[in-house]
């Protein structure tokens, strides 16, 4: 929670473990009373946790056009040492097959393995296969884009 979270990044100690911040980009992130998101980023790119921003893109969850991110965030965090947006947001799309694949690559950011099914190992690159031929897919001769 961010309760959780502003106890652990504001507390004063580094988190134990490998922790990571996951970023959770829409059109509200930064607009928060007090600024308690942009101070645990803050406080989380001085302890050198890695940050893994996730852009929301479906619309009725506040996705919005990322250069609202560079208008809301303070300039502080945009420019060096923090150069918060260096890092490329993994967008995270409506569709459920979409938002799995998304999932998968924060997941994969954040330094997770594939794992093993049984005893065949199923790699990542499947259910990418499998989104890439749902978005392919035709429609009156013509190829559908995501």
């Amino acid at each position: 929670t961010i309760a959780d979270a502003e106890e652990l990044l504001l507390g004063g100690s580094k988190p134990p473990g490998k922790p990571v911040l996951i970023l959770y980009l829409n059109a509200s992130t930064f607009l928060d009373t007090g600024g308690v998101v942009a101070a645990m980023v803050k406080r989380a790119l001085d302890l050198r946790l890695p940050i893994a921003p996730v852009q929301e893109q479906d619309p009725s969850l506040g996705g919005c056009p990322f250069r609202v991110f560079f208008e809301q965030c303070p300039k502080e965090l945009q420019m060096p040492p923090y150069k918060l947006f260096d890092t490329l947001a993994v967008p995270l799309y409506p569709s459920q097959q979409h938002r799995k694949v998304s999932l998968r690559h924060v997941l994969r950011g954040m330094g997770a393995q594939p794992q093993s099914r049984g005893m065949q190992r199923v790699p990542f690159t499947t259910s990418l296969l499998s989104c890439a031929q749902c978005c392919l897919a035709r429609k009156g001769g013509r190829r559908v884009e995501p």
